[in-house]
């Protein structure tokens, strides 16, 4: 049991780590949307742009949350399973972002 905690919470670790890289690389590319000069742009719109971050904070949320199960695992033994609990409702919270910004572009006509 003791491993799989390593092994959460590296995995964890790696997740967090790269999703909080990719992020703010993400909102650097949108600072720079109306440069001329850029080298990367987003051609998406604002809609699209904060429903990106949205799922990326969502996984980095992810990844810090089996770093702290990882860490837990390791003390005890034994898993913790009141810390899942969040997962299915922040799954909703995403999917019903996602809806909401479809039926904003199906109104809008983008």
């Amino acid at each position: 049991m003791r491993l799989r905690g390593w092994v959460a919470a590296g995995i964890g670790a790696l997740l967090a780590g790269a999703m909080g890289w990719l992020t703010v690389w993400f909102l650097f590319v949108l600072r720079q949307q109306g440069d001329p000069l850029a080298t990367t742009r987003f051609t998406g719109g604002p809609v699209l742009g904060a429903m990106i971050l949205v799922v990326f904070l969502f996984f980095l949320a992810f990844g810090l949350a089996m770093v702290r199960a990882g860490i837990f695992q390791l003390r005890t033994g034994g898993r913790d399973m009141r810390m899942w609990a969040w997962i299915p409702p922040a799954i909703g919270v995403v999917f019903g972002f996602w809806v909401c910004a479809e039926a904003a572009e199906m109104v809008r006509g983008w």
